[in-house]
């Protein structure tokens, strides 16, 4: 027999599935308007950030893309909510030591007595009704959540990249508005051409730098904009996530695991992880498809300041990930 986790685990696992059930209920008790009317707003809200030029179109036009994706909002949020609820089901009935195939029984078992109560529930409500149809999406977000929950700690990883790709798409194409002319920048450097002038060369600038410090250097540079500056730090910061996600979550793109002896200490061994580089040839291609890709749909430009400050970020999250491991692997033999 299997022994339960610690009283903690239970009670903490056992009360949040109580408490996200009692949410659900508390949801399905407004009514009809208030119902429709919190649907209406989701839609407008995923118009205005996700559609491309949303905001421009006519008030008839989008009031019928919210009445025509209402009905797929609604769905989407009868099995998301089910598919928490059962993800926490399941981690309750893994609390008390059940066994995978009692424990997925159990948890759906459970989660779809609730859905039926919910939509029963529903009947009593001005405007509202029960439905079938909806007791069945929500065994299937049910089902997602229980299996989600036998690899809790991947699935937690694999959402957060879900989302990570999410926000990546939405600044990089999706919440963009096209352009009217293609821009290709090949020359590098552009940026930096456009936002600093310099008094001196910049080999003389070095010199200066060397030999009388940085705060004598700074007196010869001159800050003419920074939005491009920004821009550049932005391009670094998104591809930062794309650099530690990818060797964490996909193991053929990990860095090589070797073995060598401390220095001093004979007879003692620690592994060491190398820089993942195919993780970070990954990174190097989805940088130009994405360029590729701006530069034929209009919604961005090819610019090899953007290849460059990719490159820089995919770096720094690789060398993250390589940290990252090698620290796991310390603390796994300690």
């Amino acid at each position: 027999m299997r022994k339960g986790h610690p009283l903690a685990s239970r009670i903490f696992w056992t009360a949040a599935a109580i408490l996200w059930m009692a949410l659900i209920f508390m949801l399905s008790a407004q009514d009809g308007v208030s119902s429709s009317g919190l649907s209406s707003r989701v839609c407008a809200w995923l118009g205005r950030n996700f559609v491309p030029g949303y905001r421009e179109w006519s008030h008839a036009r989008q009031q019928h893309f919210i009445a025509a994706s209402s009905f797929y909002v609604r769905k989407a949020a009868h099995a998301g909510e089910y598919a928490v609820q059962g993800f926490l089901i399941s981690m309750a009935a893994g609390s008390y030591g059940l066994r995978v195939r009692r424990r997925i029984l159990l948890s759906i078992l459970a989660g779809l007595c609730c859905a039926a109560m919910d939509e029963a529930h529903q009947m009593t409500v001005a405007g509202r009704s029960g439905q079938l149809r909806d007791v069945l999406i929500d065994g299937a977000g049910l089902l997602f959540g229980v299996l989600l929950s036998l690899r809790a700690a991947a699935a937690v990883h694999w959402g957060m990249f879900g989302v990570y790709i999410a926000a990546f798409l939405h600044f990089t194409l999706l919440g963009r508005i096209p352009v009217e002319e293609p821009v290709f920048e090949p020359r590098p450097f552009t940026a930096l051409r456009r936002s600093i002038a310099l008094d001196v060369t910049p080999m003389e600038l070095l010199r200066i730098l060397a030999s009388e410090g940085p705060r004598q250097a700074l007196r010869y540079v001159h800050l003419l904009q920074t939005w491009s500056l920004r821009g550049l730090a932005l391009n670094i910061l998104l591809f930062i996530p794309m650099g530690i996600f990818l060797p964490a979550l996909i193991p053929a793109l990990r860095g090589r695991t070797r073995t060598v002896r401390r220095r001093g200490r004979s007879g003692r061994t620690r592994e060491r992880v190398g820089f993942p580089w195919r993780a970070f040839l990954v990174c190097m291609l989805l940088s130009l498809a994405l360029e590729v890709v701006q530069y034929t749909t209009r919604l961005g430009a090819f610019d090899a300041d953007d290849l460059l400050c990719n490159a820089i970020g995919a770096f720094i999250g690789c060398l993250l990930d390589k940290f990252l491991q090698n620290c796991y692997n310390r603390l796994k033999k300690s």
